[in-house]
């Protein structure tokens, strides 16, 4: 078997799928999340510093990342754990965004 024959069997088990292309998406999807979350981290404390007041909309994306992180891990795997960080993540989440809606109607004056 000559090294063409072994690379298009490869890609038929693989049905076309560049494996290191799929690798890549993989590590980038998991800096991306890293990046997001510590741009919230210091969104959060400027605002802070800035304005005296909490803003829970930025730690709210960073949970809803989690949130359907963890969920989809935990459904595609069948890994309880996993589902169960994703549920607490989206309970996390949902509060953060109730709370930055709060503050957002309070503020402006509506209620």
């Amino acid at each position: 078997m000559n090294k063409e024959e072994i690379l298009a069997m490869s890609r038929q088990e693989n049905k076309n799928v560049d494996l290191v292309d799929k690798e890549i998406e993989i590590k980038s999807i998991a800096t991306a999340g890293r990046v997001m979350t510590a741009v919230c981290i210091v969104l959060h404390i400027a605002v802070f510093l800035i304005t005296g007041t909490k803003n829970s909309g930025f730690f709210g994306i960073a949970a809803i990342y989690n949130a359907v992180l963890f969920t989809m891990k935990g459904i595609k795997l069948n890994d309880r754990n996993k589902l169960i960080t994703g549920i607490i993540w989206s309970v996390l989440a949902v509060g953060l965004t109730v709370e930055y809606f709060y503050r957002l109607i309070t503020t402006a004056g509506i209620l």
